[in-house]
């Protein structure tokens, strides 16, 4: 069985290398994007089991937007944001995110997360 697909979408290059090396250590394939247009052409393309997605990002689409546009894509979306604002957070669970996780995250509780978005989330292919 192939292994499933992790999107990792992070305008820090450290960001995504930390996530890339521990989700490739537990068995996932990852790929990677570093805008919000990028992620899109990610999921259309490659159709990740889950996406971990930080808010903010440069451009003009931001995270936020991104977690909607991914809904109608039926891919459970992980928001990761230095960002402390709870309003946010509650603004990014009702477009649709499977869950919130704050900078710096600990990285069992991501790959905890991955696993059960895997298992109980919308969808996404492996």
């Amino acid at each position: 069985m192939a292994a499933s697909r992790v999107l990792v979408v992070d305008d820090e290059p450290q960001v995504r290398d930390v996530l890339r090396d521990y989700l490739e250590g537990e068995g996932y394939e990852v790929r990677e994007a570093e805008t919000a247009l990028g992620a899109l052409y990610e999921v259309k393309q490659h159709r990740p089991a889950v996406v971990l997605l930080d808010l903010n990002m440069p451009g003009a689409l931001r995270g936020e937007a991104v977690v909607g546009a991914l809904r109608d894509e039926e891919v459970p979306v992980i928001v990761i944001t230095a960002d402390d604002d709870v309003e946010l957070a509650r603004r990014t669970l009702r477009e649709g995110a499977f869950d919130f996780v704050r900078k710096p995250f600990d990285l069992r509780r991501v790959g905890e997360l991955v696993g059960t978005a895997i298992l109980f989330g919308r969808g996404g292919q492996n």
